[in-house]
């Protein structure tokens, strides 16, 4: 991944109304057509769904901006697919020299209860099956003024290094799992994320 080297370093994004409102827009179209087809142990409740997809949006529409800044980098992404879930990596990117890479998106969030990243096992799997190489972290408060997308995790590190998440942590599905200051330490300069992202407010 040395033609993305720029992806290894945390980055800070700030954000804006009018983004915030884009994401909630096209994350609240998702969560309709996602309710014609959410599996069971895919379902964390109305409020729950809505604010995952309305992060899925937001976090995959910053990290493809960022991956664009690096000169000769194309990204492609499908923000909205009528089709159904999508097993692809989030962002499909043509490096310099015309070499491909598949990114899956992890977004967080972050709230006072939230003490975990978790990548359901059974989506990890599929990922790993379609090419997926890796995973941009993603992690910002409702309606925060940034965002801090984290160095790319790669597939490696979860299946070696992850827990296996507690049942009461992912009561679903079973999960890979990463406390906050372990993620921290790892993937964002140790940078405290709840304290730090709760302190730049909300737009």
């Amino acid at each position: 991944m040395n033609s993305l080297k720029p992806l290894m370093t945390m980055t800070e994004v700030p954000l804006s109304v009018e983004l915030w409102d884009e994401a909630t827009k096209l994350g609240e179209e998702r969560v309709a057509r996602g309710d014609t087809f959410r599996q069971a142990k895919s379902d964390r409740g109305p409020e729950q769904n809505r604010l995952n997809d309305i992060g899925g949006v937001l976090a995959e529409r910053i990290a493809g901006d960022r991956i664009e800044q690096i000169p000769g980098t194309e990204v492609f992404s499908d923000l909205y697919n009528t089709a159904g879930p999508v097993d692809d990596g989030d962002l499909q990117i043509k490096s310099p020299g015309n070499e491909m890479k598949n990114l899956d998106v992890k977004s967080l969030m972050i709230a006072p209860h939230k003490r975990w990243m978790l990548i359901m096992k059974g989506a990890f799997e599929k990922h790993e099956g379609r090419g997926v190489t890796g995973y941009i972290p993603v992690i910002f408060q409702e309606r925060g003024t940034m965002a801090l997308i984290g160095s790319v995790i790669p597939v490696k590190d979860v299946t070696e290094s992850w827990e296996s998440a507690p049942e009461n942590v992912a009561p679903k599905e079973p999960a890979y799992g990463l406390k906050l200051p372990a993620l921290s330490r790892r993937y964002f300069d140790g940078r405290d994320l709840q304290t730090y992202l709760t302190a730049c407010g909300r737009v």
